[in-house]
Parts: C-alpha cells; sequence; structure tokens
C-alpha cells in the first residue's frame, strides 16, 4: 500500500513539473514572438526626423515630417502645451502616468526628471533625454488601431504603455 501511495505522489510531481514547464515554454515563446513583432512596424517621430522601422531592425531611413514642432520652448511651455499629454521619469524610471491613451498622430512630451541623461525606449526606439530636460515626439504605428506602445526606461521594462487610438 505504502508504495502505492508514493508512485502516485511521483506521477503527481512528473506531472506539475511537465505542466510548469509547458506553461514557461508558452509565456516565453509569446514574450519572444510580440517582443519582434512589435519592433518591426512602429514608426515613432522625433525633432523632425521621422524613423521607420522596417522588417529589418538596422534598416532605418529618415525624412522630415512638418508635423512635429521645433523643440525651440522652454520647460515651462512645453508643461503647459502638453499638459495632459506627457509622460514624467522620475529619478528611479518611475514613469508618471503609467498609462496614457493618445490619438494616433499626436504629440506628447517625454520629461525626464532625473539628475543622469536617461534611454527612454518607445517599442524599442531609443530616445536619450538629458538631466532635467525632455523630448517632443509623434506617436503614429502601421498596425491596425487601438494599438499598445510599450515604454521602458534605462534597464527597465514596460514602464509605461501608451494606447493609440483613431
Amino acid at each position: 500500500m505504502k508504495g502505492l501511495i508514493n508512485k502516485i505522489s511521483d506521477n503527481k510531481i512528473a506531472l506539475y513539473t511537465a505542466v510548469a514547464l509547458i506553461i514557461i515554454g508558452a509565456l516565453a515563446g509569446y514574450s519572444y514572438i510580440n517582443k519582434q513583432t512589435t519592433e518591426s512596424d512602429t514608426k515613432i517621430t522625433e525633432d523632425n526626423n521621422t524613423i521607420q522601422k522596417s522588417e529589418t531592425p538596422k534598416s532605418n531611413t529618415g525624412s522630415s515630417n512638418s508635423n512635429l514642432p521645433t523643440q525651440n520652448i522652454s520647460y515651462s511651455q512645453a508643461t503647459k502645451t502638453y499638459l495632459n499629454k506627457s509622460i514624467q521619469f522620475d529619478e528611479n524610471c518611475l514613469a508618471s502616468p503609467s498609462y496614457g491613451s493618445f490619438r494616433s498622430g499626436e504629440n506628447i512630451m517625454l520629461d525626464n526628471r532625473g539628475s543622469n541623461t536617461r534611454s527612454i525606449y518607445l517599442d524599442g526606439k531609443e530616445y536619450k533625454i538629458g538631466a532635467y530636460d525632455f523630448k517632443i515626439v509623434n506617436l503614429t504605428t502601421t498596425y491596425p488601431l487601438p494599438y499598445t506602445i510599450m515604454v521602458d526606461c534605462g534597464n527597465g521594462k514596460n514602464n509605461a504603455r501608451i494606447l493609440l487610438q483613431q
């Protein structure tokens, strides 16, 4: 009888281990596929230069875009202009708000309130922003809307999300 109980326990452990490995594998595969898809079709505009990611990440091309204002405005003017259209990053790369909804083609302000230069990534596209500085970016995508842009700050991942709508 004791041998039967041990055999049943061993079978349960093997079953639970197999299920856990399958779930971990599925999540890893989904994450990899989602990252590849996200990086291939996102178009984000900065400082009168358009960067469009193509099927191969190394073939970025630049062109002019008159929809994006030049960044020759003061911080005070920018905070007023982009009052409800900004994401602020604190000293620890915490984003506020961590979730925002914007229309495709809208300009937003990425605001670094940290004492060091930061790399902010929108779907993998890097924006270097100086200490206590900001950048104005224009958001579009080739994906069907609504579409979620993942925002990373420094070494952090998914610090914020931007939902693009029509």
